[in-house]
């Protein structure tokens, strides 16, 4: 494996063309039914091998996976468990964390959803558009046009897919900023941002993932054609290598490693907060356009992308969660389509 220059990078993606839209558009099974049924068609859960479970146990170092996931935070822990909803063998991803703020607890109090089950009983009128023009502009316009509409349009997928988490929402209100009553907050008033992670959490930890601590990302690796082919990570043990065919970043703090490969990205009004740009399929989007076949963001790294200026109330819990289910599927179904033939 070997790193690439930017322009050779650049080059060899161009050569090889955009993906023709999402992966999981070009799969019978699409992200729509994984979110709801998980694993309905076995009855089971996917669980690592023994051999898995005994690496796991002792510690010891992983030298090949097929989805590493740089951030063990909200967006994280949901892109794995979707990743394995739509069945990636759990023993197969690794999430590499650095520790400290991290993992510190999701905030935010409500979680936006339009066009809801629960509006039309109540007699509110709301729709996609109208979330996206009140999303648009609480950020000042600066916003990803393209992120928002993902956002708005997968807010009510994602909130039946927290519920079946196991979070308890209350009936819809209105937040600050929105033209609409499009908000749920925790059903017994605590912090819905705590008891989101706090259910994801649980569900992550029964699956059994692979979880690198005090690790961190140092470097992204690439194939001839400009794919993602690996990672150089460091940590108690020095740097090592592993082999991956998907890589998603959701820590901010990778910012700065992102840029090295001339993503695209927006700064904040402030100066001080930057997001990486991602598509609707949480492919990370470059300085010219293209796309880096293999890398994703969700989280923290795209907020000021999302966000804009400003997130409109509600926004920052609807967006972790809409990004990390979207990044889970796809780079799930990247990585089954591009695994070695048998």
């Amino acid at each position: 494996m070997r790193k690439k220059t930017y322009a050779a990078l650049a080059a060899a993606v161009l050569a090889a063309g955009a993906l023709a839209g999402c992966s999981s558009q070009n799969t019978e099974k699409g992200k729509g039914t994984a979110a709801s049924e998980g694993t309905e068609e076995t009855g089971e859960t996917a669980v690592p091998s023994s051999e898995a479970q005994e690496r796991q146990a002792e510690g010891a170092e992983i030298s090949d996976a097929d989805i590493v996931i740089a951030g063990g935070d909200a967006a994280g822990m949901a892109a794995a468990i979707q990743a394995v909803a739509e069945g990636t063998d759990p023993s197969k991803i690794l999430v590499l964390e650095k520790g400290g703020a991290e993992k510190s607890a999701l905030s935010g109090e409500s979680f936006n959803a339009a066009d809801t089950d629960e509006q039309a009983e109540a007699g509110i009128e709301d729709s996609v558009d109208a979330f996206i023009t009140d999303t648009m502009a609480a950020g000042g316009g600066k916003n990803s046009q393209e992120m928002v509409e993902h956002m708005a349009e997968s807010g009510r997928e994602a909130l039946v897919w927290l519920r079946d988490q196991g979070v308890e929402l209350s009936g819809v209100t209105q937040a600050e900023g929105s033209s609409v009553a499009r908000s749920y907050q925790a059903a017994d008033g605590g912090n819905l941002g705590e008891e989101i992670e706090a259910k994801l959490q649980e569900k992550f930890d029964s699956l059994n993932v692979n979880v690198a601590e005090n690790t961190e990302l140092a470097q992204v690796l690439y194939g001839a054609d400009g794919e993602v082919t690996g990672v150089k990570v460091k940590g108690d043990k020095g740097e090592q290598e592993i082999t991956c065919r998907a890589l998603l970043v959701t820590d901010v703090d990778y910012i700065d490693l992102l840029e090295d490969l001339a993503v695209s990205y927006v700064t904040d009004e402030s100066g001080a907060n930057k997001g990486i740009l991602v598509d609707s399929c949480a492919n990370v989007v470059t300085a010219d356009g293209g796309e880096i076949p293999g890398l994703y963001g969700a989280g923290a790294v795209i907020d000021a992308a999302l966000h804009g200026d400003k997130a409109l109330a509600g926004n920052e819990l609807t967006g972790t969660i809409a990004f990390g289910m979207t990044a889970g599927t796809e780079t799930a179904i990247y990585a089954q389509d591009n695994a070695p033939e048998a």
